[in-house]
């Protein structure tokens, strides 16, 4: 059995809140959607998160003109999964995709997180500065999973990253999908993956 609920950050951000019956607490997960998606299309997502244990949310992004996401929802949100009471305070990974997973890299050069699951992440672009210009920033385990013919976001930007991490010594972890493209990554054994990476980071 799980518990969900909508929940409003102090931003004024709606989103949905999905974790274990009981009060925990538990570690959490921050689940960073894609550009054009939403909070409620993803709550499949935070179920498979809250069955294995996690508190899961998802927040829908405000925008700031220009097509640009207010990143000051996404610290909110972080803030309101560490005031809740089911949450372990400082427990909480960031798992994202696409205009997600970059968001999830750039939150973690800034705010306290244990883990970061990158899908399908934009790296060399996209912000200012880029994630991989900060990647020394960058200090957490990072999982990175990424299609090699993906039409969207170049594969190369997960190996320029995973690299540099690498030769920073960083924990790092790239995952390649041979053939895959954007939108057709094998979910299930992606989440699997996920899975396994924080069930040995969020502790």
């Amino acid at each position: 059995m799980l518990s969900e609920s909508e929940v409003t950050t102090t931003t004024g951000s709606k989103g949905v809140m999905v974790r274990p019956i009981g009060d925990g607490p538990f570690p959490a997960v921050l689940h960073l959607h894609g550009s054009g998606d939403t909070a409620a299309a993803n709550v499949e997502a935070l179920r498979i998160f809250a069955r294995a244990g996690y508190v899961a949310l998802d927040v829908d992004y405000r925008g700031v003109g220009s097509g640009s996401i207010d990143i000051q929802d996404i610290y909110k949100s972080l803030e309101f999964l560490n005031a809740s009471r089911h949450v372990r305070q400082g427990a909480i990974g960031l798992n994202g995709f696409s205009l997600g997973g970059r968001l999830a890299l750039r939150i973690a050069t800034q705010r306290r997180v244990l883990a970061v699951s990158a899908i399908a992440a934009r790296t060399t672009s996209g912000s200012t500065p880029t994630v991989l210009a900060q990647a020394e920033r960058l200090t957490v385990p990072i999982l990175l999973q990424h299609g090699t013919e993906d039409s969207v976001v170049p594969y190369g930007d997960a190996v320029v990253l995973e690299k540099k991490l690498r030769a920073l010594g960083r924990p790092v972890e790239l995952i390649s999908y041979p053939g895959v493209d954007h939108g057709n990554l094998p979910w299930p054994q992606v989440y699997a993956r996920v899975l396994e990476f924080f069930r040995t980071t969020l502790r």
